[in-house]
């Protein structure tokens, strides 16, 4: 198949839990405190404008013990908060929650559908409020428009908290002539529909959707508002393409053969490649008319290197040089219609590549995987005593999920539910039981013992077979995969200076549980379309926590449902090492890079 177009990228991690406490979902209805120990951040949302003094009686409880909480103006952690009825990206520095690091919130970035105006919250210090201005400022941070809004605007008797909107352009908070250094930067972008085929393995209701407490297994629907509510974020929406597998010419029940050594890679760019041709007939028939070619061409080479053969033993048993003119007339004839096969083989090949273009590449498409199978073929003779099996790793996977154990726990002498499926009339199917009792972590091979399956024949063919909770094989850690398409051809020739930008890829959508599956699957999804995993520093109080300020791209786990505006510096896939370029630390705009692929950084 045609490998050579692909490049892979992105393994994600381990297993991220529900379980972990999740944060505010606006980034602070008012305020947040937040503290971190043993890497667990605790945030809680105050109110400095409403207190146990003439307060709502039901705030009082965020106070403590009934003091009144003193709020520093100056350093106040936001002045911007997000509004419930903001329905596009609202994006500040969370760490900006922290009091030793109040001046990272200083600039809020709010994106907004064309034509649309941006709504937030505002909250301005009832004892200056004569003096709160809301300004106009250019890039150049000169006033372009005064008073926007002023504190009077903002504040009813002493409660100055008020939903306001904004259309796009930058705006400075003044008090009286004095630029206080709090910004706020309305981005308005176009609509960005993406077009995703979505292609459903299994139930969504199965009992293995429950792997945590929460159904995460996929449909249609769901991932489809689960990636329009992550994405609005961006200004980009997603429109899902039900398919069903025969579409792309894909079995109906997801089977992996693991009698081979598994290469994940190789595996899905069959699978890429594959999509893509049923998605382009014309590009599909003259790939075949190739192939064709090669196949003839390659069955003539063989025919025409045993006539040699026949020619050198006609040499040695006969002295006259005429005795063996047929053969060699023979392989003259064989070698030009080879030689004529090349010239078919090259036109051939130019016609495929002239209709290869990127646009045919660029194909998005996701595997909600909800129910697989997995299996071994095996030797006729295999069904009494112990087999060794290839890819001990993805049984050991599957196994020690079916125990509820951790991969490293093992599951060495357990027994483990499978079906033996044979050619055999008389057996067809059988459950049956397997027991690892060796395996060999360096050659990712295993000793298994069968119970319960009989005698069988050499007549017949047997196949080892378990219905199992997805993963994704040959990466045992790993809860879901993005192979991406690289932009390497132009008009289906290599450029020259390489790959520029990604312009596609396949997602392998191993379930897990609740939010958690979507947000991992949203992850994979964006890698898809160019993005990369972003920089977390190992004392970054996100980096272990899911809340809703967590970032997608987060390398590790858990992730959260955040992309920012502000530049992250970016690593490579699975590990916290930056990306230098030009002697920097690459960065990525999430925003930018999920609506224009040629604004992510290749890797």
């Amino acid at each position: 198949m045609l490998r050579f177009f692909l490049f892979f990228l992105c393994l994600w991690g381990v297993f991220a839990c529900d379980d972990v406490e999740r944060g505010d979902a606006y980034a602070g209805r008012n305020s947040l405190q937040c503290h971190q120990e043993n890497k667990v951040v605790s945030c809680t949302e105050v109110n400095p404008l409403v207190g146990p003094v003439g307060g709502v009686s039901n705030d009082n409880a965020i106070f403590g013990n009934g003091e009144i909480e003193e709020i520093d103006w100056e350093t106040t952690v936001s002045w911007f908060l997000k509004s419930y009825d903001h329905l596009y990206g609202f994006d500040v520095d969370p760490l900006a929650f922290y009091p030793d690091n109040v001046e990272r919130g200083q600039d809020v970035y709010m994106s907004v559908k064309r034509g649309e105006l941006a709504k937030l919250r505002i909250r301005v210090d009832p004892k200056i409020k004569d003096d709160f201005h809301l300004h106009q400022i250019d890039e150049k941070k000169q006033i372009i428009s005064s008073d926007v809004y002023q504190g009077g605007d903002i504040c009813v008797a002493d409660i100055c908290l008020r939903e306001i909107e904004l259309s796009k352009g930058d705006y400075a908070v003044y008090y009286g002539n004095v630029d206080k250094k709090r910004y706020v930067h309305v981005i308005e972008f176009s609509k960005d529909e993406k077009n995703i085929d979505f292609v459903q393995y299994g139930d969504a209701d199965n009992s293995n959707c429950f792997f945590g407490e929460e159904n995460g297994c996929y449909n249609r629907d769901n991932v489809e508002e689960s990636f329009n509510e992550v994405f609005s974020q961006a200004v980009v929406g997603g429109r899902f393409v039900e398919r069903k597998p025969s579409d792309f010419k894909l079995d109906d029940v997801l089977y992996v053969d693991l009698t081979e050594p598994m290469n994940l890679n190789d595996y899905l760019s069959d699978v890429v490649t594959q999509i893509v041709m049923e998605k382009n007939p014309d590009m599909k028939s003259k790939y075949e008319v190739y192939q064709k070619y090669m196949v003839q061409q390659s069955a003539k080479i063989v025919q025409r290197d045993e006539k040699k053969v026949e020619l050198n033993e006609c040499y040695d048993k006969n002295s006259s040089k005429y005795a063996c003119e047929p053969l060699e007339r023979k392989i003259v004839s064989m070698n030009s219609e080879i030689q004529s096969l090349r010239k078919k083989i090259e036109a051939a090949h130019l016609s495929f590549m002239t209709v290869s273009h990127i646009d045919n590449w660029s194909v998005n498409v996701v595997l909600g995987i909800n129910e697989m199978s997995i299996g071994w073929d095996l030797p006729s003779n295999a069904l009494s005593g112990t087999i060794v099996l290839q890819n001990y790793s993805d049984y050991n996977n599957v196994c020690t999920k079916y125990y509820k154990l951790t991969y490293d726990e093992g599951c060495l002498n357990k027994r483990f539910p499978m079906y033996l499926v044979s050619s055999d009339p008389n057996i067809q199917q059988k459950r049956i039981e397997a027991e690892m009792v060796d395996f060999d972590k360096e050659s990712n091979s295993f000793l298994l013992k069968l119970y319960n399956v009989g005698s069988g024949s050499g007549h017949y063919r047997y196949t080892l077979v378990a219905d199992v909770y997805p993963i994704v094989p040959g990466f045992p850690y790993a809860v879901a995969y993005a192979a991406q398409i690289p932009g390497t051809f132009v008009n289906g020739f290599p450029r020259k200076d390489g790959p520029s930008a990604v312009v596609g890829g396949l997602v392998w959508g191993a379930h897990t549980s609740g939010q958690n599956s979507y947000n991992t699957l949203n992850h994979e999804i964006a890698h898809t379309y160019g993005m990369s995993d972003a920089y977390m520093s190992n004392d970054d109080p996100f980096i272990y926590k899911s809340t809703e300020e967590t970032n997608l791209m987060n390398y590790a786990t858990p992730i959260g449902p955040k992309i920012a505006y502000r530049p992250k510096q970016v690593v490579y896939t699975s590990k916290n090492e930056r990306i230098k370029k030009n002697g920097k630390y690459a960065t990525e705009s999430q925003w930018l890079c999920m609506r224009d692929r040629t604004k992510c950084v290749y890797q």
